[in-house]
């Protein structure tokens, strides 16, 4: 019986493989089906089974028996590395800011700075700015933003960029408020 679970096993972990590739070719709403669900079914299945059947007491052959073996030591192979790409602590760094031409500073009364850049308006102004907020978390306002803008600001309005607080070129709040204030 564990003889035939493991073949069952590996060849519907192999077959739901192939299939997730095919539909991912031709695009079908069953792909996601067969990548996300079919295959780690079957694969830990074929996992499983790996090492629970006693390869000793079954009716294979002695280079089956090999065969297996090398199996179960890749497995454990490829879940030892899995977990060191999971769990191994990394550190992801950042690039610098970049300086930019025309960068404003409004200081808080908190200490804090924060950035902001202003696309003049041209032509006949109008009577209201238009006020952008970069959104985010963790965003910040870079040159392709003031490009996509300035047609904007051709029509009239005077457009503020703001990056958020603790983002982009802003400061940090220097000063943590309590409940009490």
């Amino acid at each position: 019986m564990g003889k035939r679970i493991l073949i069952v096993g590996g060849i519907l972990a192999v077959l739901t493989f192939l299939a997730g590739l095919v539909l991912s070719h031709y695009h079908s709403r069953f792909t996601d089906f067969v990548q996300i669900i079919c295959f780690p079914f079957w694969a830990l299945a074929f996992l499983f089974s790996l090492f629970l059947v006693q390869i000793r007491r079954s009716s294979f052959s002695p280079a089956m028996r090999g065969v297996v073996r090398w199996m179960r030591v890749a497995a454990l192979l490829g879940l030892v590395w899995f977990a060191i790409a999971v769990f191994w602590p990394r550190s992801y760094s950042s690039l610098p800011m970049q300086p930019r031409d025309g960068i404003r500073y409004w200081k808080l009364s908190t200490g804090s700075r924060i950035a902001y850049t202003l696309i003049p308006g041209k032509g006949i102004k109008k009577p209201y700015p238009i006020i952008y907020l970069q959104g985010g978390p963790g965003g910040a306002i870079g040159r392709g933003t003031i490009q996509n803008l300035t047609p904007v600001a051709d029509d009239g309005y005077d457009i503020y960029l703001f990056d958020e607080i603790g983002c982009g070129r802003s400061d940090r709040h220097t000063h943590r408020y309590r409940a009490s204030e």
